[in-house]
């Protein structure tokens, strides 16, 4: 009976509608996971958590224009825990909503304290969990954070991810408006990965569309990614919604992202993701942001690593353009190349190479 509700656990980590016959391997991954529950249950109370903060660049000038905050979990034993590790859990366990709310304060207290050392304001911005944004009481928590802090709504933006926003339930939307209302930026994250209608984007309230990693990644040689880009960014253009390139990390991806008009950047090509004192130094010495040092030019057919996400006005090119194309016309671009990509994706990929489940990939990073 023990091993039978071994087996059941480990199935209900993997997903609904499994079923799993016991292994003694189940007892030790059964084990490991009671552990870190435990260990997490304990952080929660003891805020052993920690933000590291990535710059958003403008690809034509280098300067930082905003900082994206990220969590990080300290443990003795384990050092470094990065959020995939953690925040699934998190979410099973109900424990987000805490998390969560550190996450929001301690950007917000963090924002505020840059501007009062005498840094420009920027924007800082705060990943959502599905959880957090579907909790009724989410809009006090954010106007007590904001209370608390000090920090002008006006310089908190909140990420929600696409598959969250497409959900749009009346208690969502009203939840946007009295958001957006208050002055806070609003932004989707992992653009173009929802695979849905695009017509939410002139009913909601959203100012920026981030587009995913996974098209910037294999941008310079492979076609379809770079036409999904192409064709977001025009039509992000015609509705008059800001765009920012995640996961840049190449030279190539650089130019590319530069001549199509995108004017926001954010990846390793810039820098990782650092704390809080080293962000303020690059912000206090108000330099462009330069690639690093030891980012090098992509090298034909050569894809670049993928890294954890993430441990940051061009003016039009000379020369006569064509007017931005309409708003339905982009949208048919952009899901007929997602369809294109998804086809390929399919013919090289086996159903068994495929994740089970994309649902908690952005929750805090």
């Amino acid at each position: 009976m023990k091993n039978a509700d071994t087996a059941m656990f480990h199935g209900k980590g993997i997903g609904k509608n499994t079923y799993q016959y016991f292994t003694s391997q189940m007892n030790i991954a059964v084990k490991r996971r009671m552990t870190l529950e435990s260990a997490l249950r304990r952080a929660v109370l003891q805020k052993d958590f920690v933000l590291h903060y990535q710059p958003q660049v403008n690809l034509e000038t280098g300067e930082i224009v905003a900082v994206e905050s990220l969590v990080r979990w300290k443990t003795e034993d384990s050092g470094t825990v990065m959020p995939g590790d953690f925040i699934p859990l998190a979410e099973e366990t109900g424990l987000i909503n805490e998390v969560g709310e550190w996450v929001l304060r301690e950007a917000c207290r963090q924002n505020k304290e840059w501007q009062d050392r005498g840094l420009a304001p920027r924007r800082m911005a705060v990943n959502l969990s599905a959880r957090q944004f579907a909790d009724k009481a989410f809009l006090d928590t954010v106007i007590r954070v904001l209370q608390d802090t000090g920090l002008d709504p006006k310089w908190l933006e909140l990420e929600i991810t696409e598959s969250q926003v497409m959900r749009q339930t009346e208690g969502m939307i009203l939840l946007l408006n009295r958001l957006s209302e208050m002055g806070v930026h609003l932004a989707i994250d992992d653009f173009g990965t929802g695979y849905s209608s695009l017509s939410y984007l002139k009913r909601l309230p959203i100012q920026k569309l981030k587009i995913d990693q996974s098209f910037i990644r294999d941008i310079t040689v492979d076609p379809n990614d770079a036409a999904i880009v192409v064709a977001i960014i025009n039509m992000a253009r015609s509705l008059d919604l800001e765009t920012i390139a995640e996961g840049v990390e190449t030279q190539g991806q650089l130019a590319l992202l530069r001549s199509k008009d995108c004017r926001v950047g954010q990846g390793f090509y810039f820098s990782a993701p650092l704390r809080a004192e080293g962000v303020y130094l690059l912000l206090q010495a108000e330099q462009p942001l330069r690639p690093r040092a030891r980012a090098r030019p992509q090298r034909p057919g050569a894809n670049p690593p993928r890294r954890e996400h993430q441990e940051d006005r061009r003016t039009p090119a000379r020369g006569a353009q064509l007017a931005p194309p309409g708003r339905e016309c982009v949208a048919v671009r952009i899901l007929s190349a997602l369809a294109v990509r998804s086809a390929a994706t399919a013919r090289r990929v086996s159903p068994a190479q495929l994740p089970r489940s994309s649902a908690n990939r952005a929750s805090l990073r």
